[in-house]
C-alpha cells in the first residue's frame, strides 16, 4: 500500500470518527451524483462556446439547474430528501433522549413537506400564477430539507447510532446468568 493511500485512509478515518464530517460527506456525495446530469451539462455547454467565459461550471451549473428544473421538480427532491429523515426520526422516538429537539426537527420537516405539497399541487392544477413566489418558495424549501436532512444525519450518528455503545454487557456473576449457563451446561 503506499503511502498516499495511506494518508487517505487515515483522514478517512478521521471523518468517519466525526459525525458533522461524516454526515457532511453523505450529503455532498448524495447531492452531487443525483445532480451529475447537470453538472455534466454545464461543463458541456461550456466547453462549446466559442468565446472564452469568464463564468465557472458551477455557476453555468447554478442558472441552468434554475432554468431548466421547474418548481414540481424540486418539489419531488425535496420530498424524497424529508422521507428518510422522517423516517429515522419516527423509528428511533421510542430511545430520543432530548424530545424537544427530536420534536423541532420533525415540526420543520413537516412545515417543509405541507408547503412543499402545497406547491406541487397548485403548480400541477394550474393555479400557481406567482412562478417568482413559487419558484423561490421551492427553493426555500430544498434549503430547509437540505439543512434538516444534514442535521438529522449528524444526530443519527453522534446519538441514536452510538447509544448501543453506552450500554455496558453484565460483568460475570450471579446477575448476568452465568449461573444458568453453568447448569445448564451441567446437565
Amino acid at each position: 500500500m503506499s503511502k498516499q493511500e495511506s494518508k487517505l485512509k487515515t483522514v478517512w478515518k478521521k471523518i468517519e470518527c466525526n459525525p458533522w464530517l461524516y454526515s457532511l460527506a453523505e450529503v455532498l456525495f448524495t447531492l452531487l451524483v443525483s445532480n451529475a446530469a447537470v453538472l455534466v451539462a454545464a461543463y458541456i455547454f461550456m466547453l462549446n462556446q466559442i468565446e472564452p467565459v469568464e463564468i465557472s461550471v458551477w455557476s453555468v451549473f447554478a442558472d441552468q439547474l434554475m432554468k431548466f428544473i421547474k418548481p414540481t421538480e424540486i418539489i419531488v427532491f425535496i420530498l424524497a430528501i424529508i422521507a428518510p429523515t422522517i423516517w429515522i426520526l419516527l423509528k428511533n422516538v421510542e430511545g430520543w433522549k432530548h424530545l424537544r429537539f427530536w420534536a423541532f426537527l420533525l415540526i420543520i420537516q413537516v412545515v417543509v413537506v405541507v408547503v412543499s405539497v402545497v406547491i406541487f399541487a397548485t403548480s400541477l392544477a394550474g393555479f400557481a400564477n406567482n412562478k417568482s413566489l413559487t419558484n423561490s418558495s421551492a427553493v426555500f424549501c430544498l434549503f430547509f430539507a437540505i439543512v434538516v436532512w444534514y442535521i438529522t444525519l449528524v444526530y443519527q450518528k453522534a446519538v441514536i447510532d452510538k447509544s448501543g455503545d453506552q450500554i455496558e454487557p453484565p460483568t460475570p456473576g450471579k446477575g448476568s446468568g452465568e449461573a444458568i449457563v453453568k447448569s445448564l451446561e451441567g446437565r
